[in-house]
C-alpha cells in the first residue's frame, strides 16, 4: 500500500456509503454461511441487568409472580409430594420446580422442608433465599445466608449471593465486608462485586485499586481489565483507558471487547476517523482491512480511498464488530459515527438491521439513537414509532417524550410541503401540552391556509386568551373579524 495524502481530522461530510453495509448486509443475513474472509453474525441477547464479568445469579434475576400451587389433603401441593415423609432431595427438586414455575408460596414451603431436614445443605438455603427474594422478602433471604454461613464459612456461592442481597438494597458497606476478608482468594467475579461496592461506599480510586491488585495474580483475566478500563471511562479519562487496553492486550490480546473499550476511549477523544488519509490501495474495496487501515470511502481515483487508522473509532469498532461482539452499545457507537459524519440512513440502516437486539437490551440509549438518526435520515414514521416506544418505556416523561416527538415530526413534514400531516402532528403536540403559544399560532395560520377557518380561529383565540397582546394580534382580530 502506497501513500500519498492528505492528513486531518476526518470531515464530517463523507459522501458514500463506506462500511456500513458489512455489518447491515451480514445481519440480514445471519442464517446463512458465509464464504471465505465473511462473517457470519448470529442474533444473541444480552442479559438484562447483568452484572460485570458475568451474569446475576439466576434468585436474583425477576421472573413474573403466578398464583399459588392449589393444596390439596393436608397441605401438599397437587401433584406434588409430602413433606412430611419425602426426602430432602425430593423437597428441594420439588422447590426448585415451583420457583422455576414462579410460585414463591410453594417454593418456599418445600425448600423451608428441604433445608429443616439437612440444615447443612448449602444448596437448600440458597434456594430458600432465592424463593425470599422472588417474594420481596429480602431481610428474611439475609438473615437465612448470615445464618447458614455458620455452617459452610468458605462456601463462595453463599458469600456471593449475600453479598448481592446486599448490593440490591444498595447496603455497600455490608456488601464489602462480606467479601473483604478473603479478598486475596476472590473468584473475579467477586472481584468485580468487591471493586463496585468500594466504589459506591469509598471512591472510585479505591474499586481501582481493587481491581489492579486482583490483576496482579489473575492478569489474563479479561473481565478484571474491562471493568478497569470502564472505571478510567467513568471518570472521563479516556487517554488512561486506552494505556490500559494496551496492557490488557499485552496478557489478553486484542478481543473484541478490548477493541470496542479502545473505540469509547477515542470517541471521547474526538477521534472518531483518527488521522484519516487518501492512500492507494491495489484491488481494494471499501469496508477492508489494510494492514492497520479502515478503507472507509473510495475516491474518484483510481484504486484511492479514505483510509482510517486504528487509532480512531471508527477502526476499532469495527474491528470489535466483525470480531464477533453482538452487544447492543457496539452498534449505538457504531451508528453514531456515521450521524455525526454525515450519513444518518447508514447509522439507521446498521441499528434497524439489529433492531431485535437492541430493543431487547435495557435502557433508552439505543433507542434515543435509532430516534434521533430516523429524524435525521427523514424517515418520520420510523422516528414517531421509536418515539412510542420510548414513552412506554418511560412513563414518568411519556407526555414530554411525545410532544417533543410530535413537533420535531410536523417541522419535518412542513419542511416537506406536506400540509396535512404537518397539521395532524401539530395538533398531537397541542393536545398533550396545550402551552406554546407560537406553536398554537402556527397550527391556526395552518389551518387558515388550508380553509378551514373555523378551526383555525378557535386557536387564534387561545393565542389571545394566553397572551392577550401578542405581537401578531392586529393580524389575528382582523381573521377572526373584530
Amino acid at each position: 500500500m502506497t501513500t500519498t495524502t492528505t492528513r486531518g481530522r476526518c470531515a464530517a461530510t463523507i459522501a458514500s456509503v463506506a462500511c456500513a453495509w458489512t455489518i447491515v448486509a451480514t445481519a440480514r443475513c445471519d442464517q446463512t454461511t458465509g464464504g471465505p474472509g465473511e462473517r457470519r453474525l448470529a442474533p444473541a441477547t444480552c442479559p438484562a441487568g447483568a452484572e460485570p464479568g458475568g451474569p446475576a445469579p439466576a434468585w436474583l434475576q425477576e421472573r413474573p409472580a403466578s398464583q399459588p400451587t392449589p393444596l390439596g389433603p393436608a397441605g401438599t401441593p397437587r401433584g406434588g409430594i409430602d413433606p412430611a415423609s419425602a426426602s430432602s432431595d425430593q423437597l428441594y427438586a420439588a422447590g426448585r420446580a415451583r420457583l422455576k414455575a414462579g410460585d414463591t408460596q410453594a417454593a418456599t414451603r418445600l425448600l423451608s422442608a428441604a433445608l429443616a431436614k439437612s440444615p447443612q445443605r448449602a444448596d437448600c438455603a440458597l434456594g430458600l433465599a432465592e424463593a425470599y427474594a422472588q417474594a420481596g422478602q429480602r431481610d428474611s433471604a439475609i438473615r437465612l445466608l448470615k445464618n447458614h454461613r455458620a455452617f459452610a464459612p468458605d462456601n463462595v456461592e453463599l458469600r456471593m449471593a449475600l453479598a448481592r442481597l446486599y448490593t440490591d438494597g444498595a447496603a455497600w458497606k455490608e456488601a464489602e465486608s462480606v467479601l473483604a476478608a478473603d479478598e486475596a482468594a476472590l473468584e473475579p467475579a467477586a472481584v468485580l462485586l468487591l471493586a463496585e461496592a468500594r466504589a459506591q461506599a469509598a471512591s472510585p480510586e479505591a474499586a481501582v485499586a481493587t481491581l489492579q491488585r486482583a490483576l496482579e495474580r489473575l492478569p489474563r483475566d479479561e473481565s478484571l481489565w474491562l471493568a478497569l478500563i470502564e472505571r478510567a471511562l467513568r471518570q472521563q479519562q479516556p487517554a488512561l483507558a486506552l494505556r490500559w487496553v494496551e496492557q490488557a492486550a499485552g496478557s489478553v490480546g486484542y478481543t473484541p471487547a478490548l477493541c470496542f473499550e479502545a473505540a469509547r476511549a477515542y470517541f471521547a477523544l474526538g477521534q472518531a476517523l483518527g488521522e484519516a488519509q487518501v492512500r492507494r490501495v491495489p484491488g481494494g474495496h471499501v469496508g477492508q482491512f489494510a494492514g492497520d487501515w479502515l478503507l472507509v470511502e473510495q475516491r474518484p481515483e483510481l484504486e484511492r480511498f479514505l483510509c482510517c487508522p486504528r487509532e480512531s473509532a471508527i477502526y476499532q469498532v469495527r474491528r470489535a464488530l466483525d470480531g464477533g461482539l453482538e452487544q447492543g452499545a457496539a452498534y449505538v457507537l457504531y451508528a453514531r459515527l456515521w450521524g455525526r459524519l454525515g450519513k444518518p440512513e447508514l447509522g439507521l440502516a446498521v441499528l434497524q438491521a439489529r433492531e431485535a437486539l437492541l430493543l431487547g437490551e435495557p435502557g433508552s440509549e439505543a433507542l434515543q439513537t435509532l430516534q434521533e438518526l430516523a429524524l435525521a435520515a427523514g424517515a418520520v414514521e420510523d422516528f414517531l414509532r421509536y418515539a412510542r416506544l420510548r414513552a412506554q418505556r418511560d412513563v414518568r416523561h411519556q407526555d414530554d417524550i411525545l410532544y417533543e416527538a410530535s413537533l420535531a415530526a410536523a417541522d419535518r413534514y412542513g419542511q416537506r410541503g406536506d400540509a396535512l400531516m404537518h397539521r395532524e402532528l401539530l395538533r398531537r403536540g397541542l393536545a398533550l401540552r396545550a402551552t406554546d403559544v407560537e406553536r398554537m399560532l402556527e397550527l391556526a395560520d395552518a389551518l387558515w391556509d388550508a380553509g378551514q377557518r373555523d378551526e383555525a380561529r378557535g386557536w387564534y383565540r387561545r393565542v389571545l386568551e394566553r397572551v392577550p397582546q401578542h405581537a401578531m394580534r392586529g393580524r389575528v382580530l382582523e381573521r377572526l373579524g373584530e
